[in-house]
């Protein structure tokens, strides 16, 4: 087991001029799932359902492997970007921020307790699975339905 901390999250390689790996902040993300026509989902504006995802109606109970849903690919081609596990997002999260955030290029709180999540989880009902949702989760909770996905720069 590897614990991931602040320091080590971009860590991938740095110094020697190949590539550096690090979590994506909630805005590239949610580019990745729902592209740039703004879908609600991965794969387009089609329902979620058990051929698209691992939710709460697939009924699996469990995480799956990468791959087990091959039209969830999104427009950048990302695969299973709903459901499975929750993906942590560098982000602060803040519940209210939005209300109050600018309408463009929205940056996010500078602090806070707890982190974005994106994606949703295998046992979820769909709402929860749309490419803009998000929650937020303390950085020092462990449990087996947070996962990541790292973009390499």
């Amino acid at each position: 087991m590897m614990a991931i901390t602040d320091g080590s999250i971009g860590a991938g390689r740095a110094g020697n001029g190949e590539r550096r790996d690090r979590l994506m902040v909630r805005s590239i993300r949610e580019k990745a799932a729902r592209g740039a026509d703004g879908r609600i989902y991965p794969w387009g504006d089609e329902a979620i359902g058990p051929e698209f995802a691992n939710f709460g109606e697939t009924a699996l109970g469990v995480t799956s492997t990468v791959g087990c849903f091959p039209r969830s690919k999104s427009p950048c081609g990302c695969e299973e970007m709903a459901g499975n596990v929750w993906e942590w997002c560098w982000d602060w999260y803040d519940e209210e921020y939005y209300s109050n955030s600018p309408e463009e290029n929205p940056r996010g709180p500078v602090s806070g307790s707890g982190r974005v999540l994106r994606g949703g989880l295998w046992g979820d009902f769909a709402e929860f699975c749309r490419a803009a949702y998000r929650y937020g989760h303390g950085p020092g909770d462990r449990d087996g339905f947070v996962g990541f996905r790292l973009l390499r720069t």
